[in-house]
């Protein structure tokens, strides 16, 4: 059994992710699924499904079988996931999100892409041909 310190820390080390305090904030207004997180965080849902399980490793959120879908919602029965999760959730939804958070780039914000850069109009890889959702899945 760990202490109640090393779970404190855990459970901030967890949420101070700019990716997974996202997700948690998302998962605050109610259950979803993987698509539905990915599409609403920005992430791939690789990159999402990642998040996911370090979460669900650390007793944050659950996952359930509806049909086809797993439906992830918040452990609220922890005391300190759900007192953790009041107050970040409650935080986040007044004031905006913090400087340097990850987000999708809007296609006019993104810097434009020599023609010998990218293998075709549609690919947007990187010089070294490398992707953005590979380079997320690799750092998770």
């Amino acid at each position: 059994m760990i202490s109640r310190s090393s779970r404190i820390q855990q459970l901030l080390r967890l949420v101070g992710d700019p990716s997974r305090f996202a997700i948690v904030r998302a998962l605050w207004s109610g259950d979803r699924c993987v698509t539905e997180l990915a599409a609403e965080v920005g992430l791939s849902q690789s990159c999402t499904t990642r998040h996911l399980q370090a979460l669900e490793g650390a007793r944050i959120v659950s996952g359930a079988r509806a049909g086809k879908r797993v439906m992830y919602s918040l452990e609220r029965a922890d005391p300190l996931v759900g007192e953790l999760v009041t107050i970040a959730a409650e935080t986040s939804l007044e004031t905006p999100p913090a400087p340097g958070s990850r987000r999708r780039k809007e296609p006019s914000e993104e810097a434009p892409v020599r023609a010998e850069a990218a293998p075709g109009p549609l690919a947007p890889h990187s010089p070294h041909g490398v992707s953005r959702s590979e380079i997320e899945d690799y750092l998770l």
